[in-house]
């Protein structure tokens, strides 16, 4: 009797210790105390108890992102604007108003005159670069304001500011370096740097080709498309799988190729308590608990 006694003891204290030992996940009743009482004071967290597809929540979202970007008709691809650099040069028949170096009033000194018929010459006037106003000037023109025109509707500009000035003038303008009709990219792309829309007509996986390709994989990956003072994020593998979010970029887009890997935490009573990076664009519900190791209920409650 003395020897049972403490042997009854010993099992007594060993079952009142099983209480403390760790378990390998929280309780129904934790999780639910753990989400309606965040402890760092947090908003609350509302479950969802899921029994079929049609009882997971929508998440309240009421279009895709894309829906988010201003729709704006692609502007002409000939459109100039602040920071453009235009090349101009002013053909003349009869007296040339920039005879002889007329043109010298610039200021510039590199303006150049080159007979082409008799009669005719033309002025190739130095490289012009647009100001922030949207201005250039023109010897004996003055200031004129070109921002938001066409290449062909600055060469009108430029020959009725010079009508009475000039003897029938003839302007040919071209673009020298382009600014306006561009877009900026950076991020995990090959060749970073402003990109020149050629059409207007490129969409956003366009332009990430055109910076030479995305770096990593394309489900790790997340395109930050801003526009207009709004900002969208766009995943990669969402462009590849589905045409209709693949938008046309637009000049002024400013966009970065961010490296933003998803994943999805499995806790309760599971195989295994993890965290698992999504191996594809999409996992269901079934299939990450099957990855988790499926359910086993000798584990929580």
């Amino acid at each position: 009797m003395n020897i049972r006694n403490p042997l009854f003891f010993t099992l007594l204290a060993g079952l009142a210790g099983c209480a403390t030992l760790p378990s390998s996940g929280p309780t129904g009743h934790q999780i639910e105390k753990s989400a309606a009482e965040p402890k760092d004071g947090s908003t609350p967290i509302r479950l969802a108890q899921v029994n079929t597809i049609a009882d997971v929540p929508s998440g309240g979202l009421t279009g895709t992102p894309v829906s988010m970007l201003a729709d704006l008709a692609p502007p002409p691809t000939d459109m100039v604007g602040p920071g453009d650099v235009l090349d101009i040069n002013i053909y003349e028949a009869g007296v040339a108003l920039f005879a002889s170096g007329g043109a010298g009033g610039g200021g510039s000194g590199t303006a150049n005159q080159t007979a082409a018929t008799p009669g005719v010459s033309v002025q190739k006037l130095p490289p012009t670069r647009i100001d922030d106003r949207g201005d250039i000037s023109i010897p004996y023109a003055g200031t004129l304001h070109v921002g938001g025109l066409t290449v062909s509707k600055v060469e009108a500009l430029i020959r009725r500011s010079l009508r009475g000035l000039s003897q029938n003038p003839r302007v040919l303008v071209t673009m020298s370096q382009a600014i306006t009709n561009t877009v900026i990219i950076g991020g995990e792309v090959a060749k970073p740097g402003r990109l020149i829309l050629q059409t207007n007509r490129e969409t956003l996986s366009d332009v990430v080709a055109l910076a030479g390709g995305y770096r990593g994989s394309a489900r790790d990956l997340t395109l930050r498309v801003n526009r207009a003072g709004k900002s969208v994020d766009i995943r990669v593998n969402d462009l590849i799988d589905n045409p209709t979010l693949d938008v046309r970029a637009y000049p002024g887009d400013r966009l970065v190729l961010i490296s933003n890997p998803r994943s999805y935490s499995v806790l309760g009573a599971s195989g295994r308590v993890e965290q698992t990076p999504f191996s594809r664009s999409s996992v269901s519900l079934a299939e990450a608990v099957a990855n988790a190791g499926g359910v086993n209920p000798g584990v929580g409650n």
